[in-house]
């Protein structure tokens, strides 16, 4: 929201001209955002794999401290996104650009696509996962429903 309000405030139909420091500074949030957002979709699938595959367990689990360290995790993970952004960008102008990759370095673009990308990768993997759990479960269930004999059927032939 602070990148919008700048990029609207300083907005020039014929010539834009933004200051490279406003533009970086005011754009961490986003760097921020996506890593805990990455980090935490990966907290939860693993907290529905763990509730698959070992329920008992599962109920054992600290689910507030678990939720607050994940937090944690995904912070640092992007306060490094954001150490490597400054340390890999030059502060330089981008005339007649408005976009935010216009103002970071190629090679933090490279690392930032690539560590979300792999992180984006576990997540579908541990949903796939789950999804197949889920359908093997169901189909299980289904046949032991279907292997059983129902009630009624089976007090018809008793006396």
């Amino acid at each position: 929201l602070p990148y919008t309000i700048y990029l609207t405030a300083n907005w020039n139909p014929t010539y834009l001209d933004m200051n490279p420091y406003y533009v970086l500074i005011l754009g961490t949030p986003l760097v921020v955002q996506l890593k805990i957002n990455l980090t935490l979709t990966i907290a939860i699938a693993l907290e529905r794999t763990l509730a698959l595959l070992f329920p008992v367990t599962y109920r054992k689990f600290p689910a507030s401290k678990y939720a607050m360290y994940c937090l944690l995790i995904g912070c640092l993970l992007g306060t490094v996104d954001l150490v490597v952004q400054f340390v890999l960008t030059s502060f330089h102008r981008s005339p007649q650009c408005g976009a935010f990759g216009c103002f970071i370095s190629k090679e933090f673009r490279y690392y930032m696509g690539n560590s979300n990308m792999a992180m984006g990768f576990v997540v579908i993997v541990l949903v796939t996962f789950l999804i197949v759990k889920l359908h093997v479960m169901q189909r299980h269930s289904e046949m032991r429903r279907i292997s059983q004999p129902s009630v009624k059927e089976s007090s018809m032939f008793t006396q």
